[in-house]
This record gives C-alpha cells, sequence and structure tokens, in this order.
C-alpha cells in the first residue's frame, strides 16, 4: 500500500464515525418521545355512586296523650310479623283513650255526611226531572190550545172547550213557574248546604288522618298490649318506663315486605351528575355477589353539600341478594362520551397536570426534519380545548389550519426532557 493510501483510509474511517457514528453518539442521549396519532373515537366515563336503601312507609306509634312503657318485646334491628306484640303500656301511668273508639266516631259522622249530600243531590235530580215533565206538559196544553183554536175559527168545536184547555194551559204553566221557583230556592239552599257538608268532610278527614297517624299499624288489647297490623323492620324505639309525651313516636317501623316500598338513596360527585338523567337504570350491589339491586332514577336534587349531589332511586325488580337498611352500597355506570370533531388522548398528553372540561391546555406532537443521511425529531406545541373527560382519556377540539391533524403523532409522556422546541427520539 502507497504511504498516501494509509492516511486516506484514515480520513474515510474517521469521515464515516463522524457522519453515522456521532449522530448516534448524541441521539442515545435524547429522550425518547411515546407518541399516538390522533383519532376520532369515544370514550367511557365511570360514574360512581354510594347509595343507602331505606323505607318509603315507615310507621311511627304514637298517641294523643302521655304514656309510660313497661316494656317492649322487639328490639331494634329486628324483623317482625303481622300481630306480633310490640310493647306493653304501664296501667299505671294511665291507659290512653281508646283511640279505634275516636276513629270509629269519625267514621260514622263520614258516612252521615256524604249520605246527606247524595240525598241532596237526589232532590235535585228529583225537582230536575218534575220540570221537565211540567215542562212536556205545557208544551202539549199549549199545542192544544192552538188546535182548538184553528178548528173554533171554522165553528167545528165549541167555545167552552176551547175555554177548558186555556184554562189546563194556564194550570200547567203556574205550575211551571211555581217549581221554577221552588228549584231556585232548592238551588240556593243545596249549595249552601253541600258547601258546608263538604267543609265539615274535610275537618272530618283531617281528623281521621290524625288518629289515623296515632294507630296505623297497630292495635291495643285491654291489657295495653300494643300489636303490629303490618310486617317490617324495627328502625328505633323510645325508653322504658320513662314518660313519653303525646304525638312523641314510641316505635318506628319500616315496611319493607314489598321491594316497591324501598327506596335508594345515592350520591354523586357533582361534576358527575351531568351525566345521571332521571329514568336512568343501573345497577348497585347488595350483600350477594353477582345479584345487584336493578334501579331506575327517580329524581336528582338541585342541592350540592360538600361536593356531592343526592338522587332518589327505586327499584325495579325484587332483589335476589341479601341486603340490609342502612348499609351503604356502591355501584357503578358507564357514560359513553362522544362529540364530532373531537380527538381522544390520554391525560398524560395534557402538559398541564390539572384541567377541566371546556378549558384550553397545551399537547406535544412530534415534527419530522428529514436529513440526508438521517432524520431529526422536535417537539412542537398544539392549543386544544378539553370537552369531555373520561376515566382514562379526554376529548379535545383542536382548530388549526397549520397541519394536517390526521397525519399528527401526539407526544403522550410530556416532562422536563420533553417540551416545546426539544430534540427527542420516536
Amino acid at each position: 500500500m502507497k504511504r498516501w493510501q494509509k492516511p486516506l483510509s484514515l480520513l474515510l474511517i474517521l469521515g464515516v464515525i463522524g457522519i453515522f457514528g456521532v449522530p448516534s453518539l448524541l441521539n442515545y442521549q435524547l429522550p425518547h418521545a411515546e407518541t399516538q396519532q390522533l383519532k376520532e373515537r369515544k370514550i367511557v366515563r365511570t360514574i360512581v355512586i354510594g347509595a343507602v336503601l331505606k323505607p318509603m312507609d315507615i310507621i311511627r306509634f304514637s298517641f294523643d296523650q302521655p304514656v309510660v312503657v313497661s316494656e317492649y318485646f322487639v328490639k331494634k334491628g329486628r324483623s317482625v310479623g303481622r300481630n306480633i306484640p310490640l310493647f306493653q303500656l304501664s296501667k299505671e301511668a294511665g291507659m290512653p283513650q281508646a283511640v279505634n273508639e275516636q276513629a270509629t266516631s269519625w267514621q260514622e259522622r263520614e258516612q252521615a255526611v256524604l249520605l246527606e249530600i247524595d240525598q241532596l243531590k237526589a232532590e235535585k235530580g228529583q225537582l230536575d226531572r218534575e220540570l221537565a215533565q211540567l215542562n212536556q206538559t205545557l208544551e202539549q196544553n199549549t199545542q192544544q190550545v192552538e188546535e182548538l183554536e184553528s178548528l173554533f175559527s171554522l165553528g167545528l168545536v165549541a167555545q167552552s172547550e176551547l175555554k177548558a184547555a186555556v184554562r189546563a194551559m194556564e194550570t200547567t204553566l203556574q205550575g211551571v213557574n211555581a217549581t221554577v221557583e221552588r228549584k231556585r230556592l232548592s238551588d240556593a239552599s243545596r249549595i249552601a248546604r253541600i258547601e258546608s257538608l263538604d267543609n265539615e268532610l274535610e275537618k272530618i278527614r283531617k281528623e281521621l288522618g290524625i288518629v289515623d297517624s296515632l294507630v296505623a299499624g297497630f292495635y291495643l288489647d285491654e291489657e295495653g298490649n300494643a300489636y303490629s297490623q303490618e310486617s317490617g323492620f324495627v328502625l328505633n324505639k323510645n325508653a322504658e318506663n320513662e314518660r313519653i309525651s303525646s304525638n312523641q313516636s314510641i316505635l318506628e317501623l319500616a315496611l319493607i315486605d314489598d321491594f316497591q316500598r324501598l327506596e335508594m338513596i345515592g350520591s354523586v360527585e357533582v361534576e358527575d351528575i351531568e351525566y345521571i338523567d332521571v329514568g336512568l337504570q343501573l345497577q348497585i350491589d347488595t350483600d350477594t355477589e353477582n345479584h345487584p339491586f336493578r334501579l331506575e332514577v327517580t329524581d336528582i336534587s338541585q342541592l350540592v353539600e360538600h361536593g356531592l349531589v343526592e338522587i332518589t332511586m327505586k327499584l325495579t325488580k325484587e332483589p335476589d341478594g341479601k341486603f340490609s337498611i342502612g348499609t351503604i352500597y356502591t355501584g357503578r355506570v358507564e357514560r359513553v362520551l362522544s362529540e364530532k370533531s373531537t380527538y381522544a388522548i390520554p391525560f398524560s398528553a395534557i402538559v398541564e397536570e390539572d384541567f377541566q372540561e371546556d378549558e384550553m391546555v397545551n399537547i406535544y406532537y412530534l415534527d419530522k426534519e428529514e436529513r440526508i443521511f438521517y432524520d431529526r425529531y422536535f417537539v412542537r406545541q398544539l392549543r386544544a380545548k378539553t370537552k369531555a373527560i373520561g376515566d382514562r382519556e379526554v376529548l379535545i377540539q383542536i382548530e388549526t389550519d397549520e397541519i394536517d391533524l390526521d397525519q399528527v403523532e401526539i407526544v403522550t409522556n410530556p416532562g422536563y426532557k420533553i417540551f416545546k422546541d426539544a430534540r427527542v427520539l420516536p
């Protein structure tokens, strides 16, 4: 090999190393950007609902005068059936007045008032029929007089016959006028009386409501024992051997024998409430695996407390699993979110750590710079508006004419080494 060939070969080797080796060495120091292509698609948002099962119907046993309970026969939290003794009142402290007799008395008066109203209405019907009959007779008499007048003018009937027909017509007319006046007076009197009876009926039913609230669901025997007329769940009870004031609850019984008497009261975070609608069908876990409550949202509160909104749900099917009153159960609702002209990106692709819906945020994408021997990649920035937030992804809207968004590779791991205009490896 000639002398000049060795230095030339060395220079070529160094050149190759400079062209390929040095960039590779430099690239080794560059951060790697994780990317994904922008796509228009749907995302999923999961709403977590914590809910408590509550009875819709609760019987509260009380009396309209103070009493003392000498003994309770049931415990709080226990279920009781019909005709089961609940408690015993102390005779020494005084037995309450027989509220059942009060109810009977009010019911009898209610029936008497309803009967009188029916009779008044029947009288009106009788007068209407009587007046209609008289009007019909008057019409016949009038027609007869007109016919006799025509015949009399022709000399075909006697004047006496015509006069008799006229007197009959006048008598009937007097009867019609008298009945109309009697009906007018009767209507005025009847309307006033019915109005008075309606007012009395309203008061009677109010009193019956009070009495029913005092004795609803149970009855007393002569010994002061109170028996349940409904099966249910003992929610609460008062103290033994202590004076219990009038109308104060002695015992509370929740009626749970029918699933339609139950409801669930749930709480949803305020930012999720827009995805909950009245009529929404959902499921919430019971105490038995794979046997959830099946529910329908019936009401959504307008109040926000501690960042939560209350929703009310009714059971649409009898529960298959075990459950208990007062236990907090959890359910999840998945809503599929989509919007036109939006792209789905992961949370990690947004530069800002905290963001909300309808906010402007920054995202990065890769800009490829083609070179003769190798390509270089730089981080570029785009402004986007968040439109919907899912569990792990966000729908964003980008308005730009500078790049083809369908070809954009967004950066999903922005950080302190991967920032705007930074050089990276794909």
